[in-house]
């Protein structure tokens, strides 16, 4: 823990934090998760394809969220 004001910044972060834009971001990580994990188990190519389409849209939506959470 820090000893002083200067060194205790980070703590306020929680105050700061918007609980439902981080709810998002673990849900859409383990979304992401789990498509990956078809992708691997999947050999229909065109179903790959499918998938990785959906998965790029995915980590662009992610990385949308991570850019406005504190």
């Amino acid at each position: 823990m820090p000893q002083t004001q200067k060194g205790s910044w980070f703590l306020h972060y929680q105050q700061k934090m918007d609980t439902e834009v981080i709810s998002a971001i673990e849900g859409l990580v383990y979304d992401i998760w789990k498509l990956k994990r078809r992708i691997a188990l999947t050999k229909d190519k065109s179903k790959v394809k499918q998938l990785t389409y959906v998965l790029r849209h995915k980590d662009k939506q992610l990385n949308q969220l991570r850019s406005i959470a504190t």
